[in-house]
């Protein structure tokens, strides 16, 4: 109360007075009885469940069975006794009062209740069954109802609008459980609420984290939950009192050793006073402490290694700390190392960071007193761990451990080497595979071009001979000797002409698309120029960088002179337009001509047009001839680059 006194309200024997010394004194409450009242009804004032002072007016509020109501003057020590309605005759279970001095009671039949000292007004209702187990204003005076089974609800304090609602389930913002045994407030957006776990609640996001035994909490039976005056919340569960400090997440418990005797059963009330002193009550039980009680002052010991694990075998740690280093066997990389603050009493509550230099520098929290590594790579390490007690105090020193795992065969420096220096050779060997055979096969392209110029010799020869023989008839059929001639005159003249063309394709010397234009734009001019033909050539410079393998080559070549010849011999053409393109990777020749033209339909295959199909279609090309009587003649030809 204002005055330093403690007012406890219990079931059965009425409100508890007592001084600001815990001296117990006769409650003033029960002196102006009413004389006629009904013995149920008296009995009922003694069966209280809340009790709040009004800030602004100081005035006592007792709220009790059936509804019934009790307000205290302290200025006058007058109590009044009043039974409204709007309780629906219901255990008033919870009192307090918003940032606006309105008070809020809350109702075992589910009644949320406003007075704003002049009227009583429900400001919700979730019926039967939902005991409203606590009422909190926040600090944006958000009214947060905890209900039975039906989660927690938080109201606009002016309209008693719904503003949220958690409860249990599967979403993924959903509370521990169903039912809040009770709340408080951490921040300005932040909220705990007891659900068996403890439930961290942003009502800015909407999101909540459950803490659970995985994260320390002593109990999944958490009843209480109260903040003290420096931020630490204070919770009481069925196993007893413990501390959590949110902002590093660490649960702290204290038990018997630590003077709490009736942590256990201290579950149905919480009260922080205004000295920070922190109460929980229960049946027949109080608990009233200060928390600096539980501050230690004392840094924590240093850390000792207490043992060495290699997969299952513990290693002596004595004989391994005299080694100025711990060397494994590269099959031995999975180990755990055990430590501790030789401090019995409060072992418990250290907290233990390590680090492993090598593989990171960061400190990293160790959830128990042990680190287990798996799968390390080869090297040099350096396991480091300090402790720290509950106020951030770390120990003096920070212990260490040395450790070197040797590398398997195949990582070490002379295998590297020796395998690069192997590859190195097997590269060198390939590359010269490849020259040698490059050599191979511009060996058998001299050989070839040689042999059939020495084939061709000899032909030549016998043609000679056969026309020295055709010679000596000509006294005697001198007709048919000169056909004779004129034929093995002719054939020679073509023999070497395709001879001379196959010998130049295959030399190694012209393996390039320049001199193959080189070489067509030669016979063109020399071909025409006989015949009094204009000839105008086109070659783009993307030509000369196309690679065509040396059939390739011939084929592509023997097509424009056979068009060229054509034209030279049969379109009596005044101009022949010939031109070499690259297109959208297709190699293009046209071969075009003012001439006389013909009927390609009605062609014969005297004019070497089949021989161009065939060899258009060895080169996977497309020939296309456009002719007409009197239109000259056009030909093209695509063949796509590989």
């Amino acid at each position: 109360l204002n005055n330093h006194h403690y007012w406890l309200s219990t079931w059965g024997k009425g409100v508890l007075a007592f001084d600001e010394r815990f001296r117990r004194y006769e409650v003033p409450l029960y002196r102006q009885l009413p004389a006629g009242l009904h013995p149920a009804v008296r009995n009922a004032y003694y069966l209280t469940w809340a009790v709040h002072q009004h800030r602004r007016t100081g005035l006592v509020y007792v709220g009790c069975q059936g509804g019934l109501t009790m307000v205290y003057q302290p200025a006058t020590g007058r109590t009044t006794y009043h039974h409204e309605a709007v309780f629906d005759h219901r255990t008033v279970r919870f009192i307090t009062e918003d940032r606006e001095g309105q008070l809020w009671f809350g109702t075992q039949g589910g009644r949320v209740v406003k007075y704003d000292g002049q009227q009583y007004r429900v400001m919700a209702d979730f019926g039967t069954g939902a005991i409203i187990y606590k009422i909190l204003a926040d600090r944006d005076n958000w009214i947060w109802v905890a209900t039975q089974d039906k989660g927690l609800y938080a109201l606009d304090a002016r309209s008693g609008q719904q503003l949220q609602h958690y409860t249990a389930g599967t979403a993924a913002n959903s509370l521990f459980g169903a039912t809040p045994e009770d709340i408080d407030e951490l921040n300005d957006s932040l909220l705990v609420v007891a659900t068996g776990a403890l439930n961290v609640l942003n009502k800015r996001s909407g999101q909540v984290q459950q803490l659970t035994m995985a994260q320390g909490l002593p109990s999944h039976a958490v009843k209480r939950v109260r903040q003290d005056a420096t931020g630490y919340l204070w919770i009481m569960t069925d196993n007893g009192l413990c501390r959590y400090d949110h902002r590093r997440g660490l649960f702290t418990s204290f038990g018997q050793k630590d003077g709490i005797l009736l942590g256990e059963v201290a579950t149905n009330a919480d009260y922080l006073c205004r000295d920070n002193f922190v109460m929980f009550a229960g049946i027949n039980s109080l608990l009233f402490f200060h928390p600096r009680a539980f501050k230690s002052i004392v840094p924590p010991p240093p850390v000792t290694l207490t043992d060495f694990r290699l997969g299952n075998t513990y290693l002596a740690f004595d004989s391994l700390q005299a080694l100025p280093e711990v060397r494994l066997q590269p099959d031995a990389s999975n180990f755990s190392i055990q430590f501790s603050c030789l401090d019995f009493k409060n072992a418990e509550r250290y907290v233990y960071y390590y680090r492993l230099i090598g593989l990171g520098q960061q400190w990293q929290r160790a959830d128990q007193s042990g680190i287990s590594f798996t799968g390390l790579p080869p090297g040099r390490y350096r396991f480091e761990v300090k402790a720290e007690n509950l106020e951030g105090q770390q120990s003096p020193e920070v212990s260490s451990l040395s450790l070197y795992i040797a590398p398997h065969f195949w990582q070490t420096g002379w295998f590297i080497c020796t395998a690069l220096m192997l590859l190195a050779m097997i590269g060198y060997a390939m590359h010269r595979l490849r020259l040698n055979r490059l050599m191979a096969v511009e060996a058998i392209r001299n050989r070839v071009a040689r042999d059939l110029h020495d084939d061709m010799g000899s032909t030549l020869s016998t043609i000679n001979i056969l026309s020295s023989m055709a010679k000596t008839k000509m006294q005697t059929d001198a007709t048919k000797t000169a056909e004779y001639l004129g034929k093995i005159s002719d054939n020679s003249q073509r023999m070497m002409e395709a001879m001379d063309d196959i010998v130049w394709a295959i030399k190694p010397a012209n393996d390039s698309m320049q001199k193959l234009v080189a070489r067509l734009r030669e016979f063109a001019t020399q071909l025409l120029e006989a015949r009094e033909v204009a000839l105008q050539f086109e070659a783009d410079e993307a030509v000369h960088e196309v690679r065509l393998d040396m059939e390739a080559r011939r084929d592509f070549f023997l097509i424009g002179k056979e068009a060229i010849n054509n034209a030279a011999k049969y379109a009596r053409a005044s101009q022949v337009h010939i031109q070499l393109q690259v297109q959208q990777r297709q190699l293009l020749m046209h071969i075009a001509d003012d001439g006389v033209g013909f009927d390609p339909d009605k062609a014969d295959s005297g004019n070497g047009l089949g021989n161009m199909h065939r060899r258009a279609a060895a080169l996977r090309g497309r020939l296309l001839l456009q002719s007409a009587p009197g239109q000259g003649t056009r030909l093209t030809l695509r063949i796509p680059i590989p």
